[in-house]
């Protein structure tokens, strides 16, 4: 995340203190982990950590990349309404 300020862009840190934070979500019982923690959690829970999610962005179920994606994520995707996928 970043802001405008005095002119310049200035980067908040996460609470982390990264200036980067991972596009990961990891479910684990009530709880959501997201950024760094979340991706900690891949090799444990695979099936509940979603990653990548960004590439399905304006893409429709059955587009050829998003078949191939699927391949490969142990989270699954279905198909939603209008063939958008569904995570």
């Amino acid at each position: 995340m970043a802001v405008w300020k005095d002119g310049k862009c200035e980067i908040i840190q996460n609470d982390q203190g990264h200036n980067i934070t991972p596009s990961v979500v990891a479910y684990i019982d009530d709880e959501r982990l997201v950024g760094d923690p979340g991706k900690r959690q891949m090799i444990r829970n695979p099936k509940n950590t979603v990653y990548d999610s960004k590439r399905l962005i304006g893409r429709n179920f059955n587009d050829p990349t998003v078949v191939e994606d699927r391949k490969l994520w142990a989270f699954d995707v279905k198909e939603g309404p209008n063939k958008k996928p569904l995570i």
